[in-house]
């Protein structure tokens, strides 16, 4: 009896500290695979927000040279027109060219045939506000006039003499900044989503048709809200989840909210998506469609 009792404790004095040795290394791996997991998802949330900059720069840039037109500042709407046309066909991402007066009517839509009569602008607030500022901007998700589907538009002054007297918009589509996402290539378990400044899913690395113009989830949006760059855990339609942001920064010339972020869900199974603060467009939810209140271009 006394031999089985000592052997008892020489295999629970052998056993126990092999569990807890093994206890430990298992919250040590689990740590690490965190910390790389929220680390991976920072750089792709930072990868795809500076892929979408990137898109809306150019765009910008290349409207700023259209802006700049020896026709536009002599007053050749027409000729412009022409110019405009030919243009459209060097970018693949611009669904139309739109000029705007200062009466707030479209003057050219090539989403329109030439001489057709045209609406109002199709985002009245940005075009206030182009003209107030004489700044490009980047607008939020709204339906436009003349294509009556979500859109975002990139704008920029037209000056003349100092005083803007056009406004000169590129017409971007949901469609065009999901190929922005996917060209990213985010990892298989995770996806990606570009949000506007009222929280509006704008493109996604999934599935995107179904969510566009829906909002972020509350829960998701308050983490973010509270995290200035990094990971946290936050859940999505009742599956609790990883998400990322990279850090807030400028762009677009101050002219939007560009939230860009990735999500994985916490286990096998994926959640949804992801955000990011200050560019032109952030994740998931389901309580609200594309407004129709802020016109359509």
């Amino acid at each position: 009896m006394r031999i089985r009792s000592h052997l008892v404790l020489l295999f629970l004095g052998i056993l126990i500290p092999i569990l807890a040795f093994s206890g430990v290394m298992l919250v040590v791996f689990n740590r690490h695979t965190r910390v790389a997991t929220e680390q991976g998802l920072v750089e792709t949330a930072r990868a795809l927000s500076v892929a979408v900059d990137q898109q809306v720069l150019a765009s910008l840039s290349v409207l700023r040279v259209l802006a700049a037109s020896e026709h536009l500042q002599k007053g050749n709407v027409q000729e412009f027109e022409r110019v405009a046309r030919m243009s459209l066909a060097t970018q693949p991402a611009w669904q139309s060219i739109v000029l705007v007066g200062p009466d707030m009517r479209q003057v050219i839509n090539t989403g329109r045939p030439t001489g057709a009569p045209l609406p109002l602008a199709g985002n009245l607030e940005l075009a206030r506000v182009v003209f107030a500022t004489a700044s490009p901007m980047v607008s939020d998700l709204f339906v436009g006039r003349v294509l009556r589907r979500p859109v975002i538009h990139a704008a920029v002054p037209v000056v003349r003499n100092g005083i803007p007297v056009y406004m000169l918009s590129a017409v971007l589509t949901p469609t065009a900044l999901t190929e922005v996402l996917l060209q990213q290539n985010v990892r298989p378990d995770a996806v990606g989503t570009l949000l506007d400044r009222n929280k509006v899913i704008i493109a996604r690395t999934r599935d995107a048709e179904p969510f566009i113009g829906q909002r972020a989830t509350p829960d998701l949006m308050t983490k973010a809200q509270q995290t200035d760059e990094g990971a946290f855990r936050a859940s999505s339609e009742g599956q609790a989840l990883y998400a990322a942001m990279p850090e807030g920064q400028e762009s677009s010339g101050g002219s939007a909210a560009n939230t860009c972020a990735v999500a994985a869900g916490l286990g096998a199974s994926v959640a949804v998506h992801g955000t990011r603060s200050d560019s032109p467009f952030s994740s998931h939810g389901l309580d609200h469609r594309p407004r129709r209140d802020s016109g359509r271009g």
